[in-house]
């Protein structure tokens, strides 16, 4: 089961390329990649599913514990259902934009001879939009992600 590791720094002190240096050490990480996971506070977070690495960072947070800081949780059922409420708490036009069309394309798919060509829109609305959702998502938290998210972008950005 993946971990979710955040390293952050003790203090303002501690330059963020000894984050960086960690992580490429640890996890062969590139530049590139740090990047993508570097919070606006200079921590990182990240999963990591191989146990050798989680005991690497174990190690190394406790031998550099008055530099950083490496926060270790795994993910459970909880805490997804959690962080989905979150999500919609933040963005409620989102939410009730999402399940109107849902249900409109519920409603047409019940006519016989269309029906089944809605049902096949209907799935494709629904992977178009996880994926989407879940792209934005590798790069923030699920509350900044759904703050943020329209329901036109989703198709517009995708494809456009």
């Amino acid at each position: 089961m993946p971990v979710r590791v955040t390293i952050r720094r003790r203090s303002e002190e501690v330059p963020e390329e000894f984050i960086y240096s960690v992580l490429m050490n640890t996890l062969k990480m590139n530049r590139e990649e740090y990047e993508k996971i570097k919070n606006e506070d200079g921590s990182a977070s990240l999963y990591v599913k191989d146990p050798e690495a989680i005991l690497k960072l174990q190690d190394i947070g406790e031998k550099h514990s008055k530099l950083i800081e490496v926060i270790f949780e795994e993910e459970s059922i909880v805490k997804i259902f959690s962080s989905s409420i979150e999500a919609v708490k933040s963005n409620w036009g989102l939410a009730f934009s999402w399940s109107a069309v849902m249900f409109i394309l519920l409603l047409i798919s019940l006519v016989p001879i269309i029906g089944f060509f809605v049902s096949v829109l209907t799935s494709a609305f629904i992977y178009a939009f996880t994926i989407y959702a879940s792209s934005r998502l590798l790069k923030g938290s699920a509350a900044k992600v759904f703050k943020n998210l329209s329901l036109s972008e989703v198709f517009f950005k995708a494809y456009g």
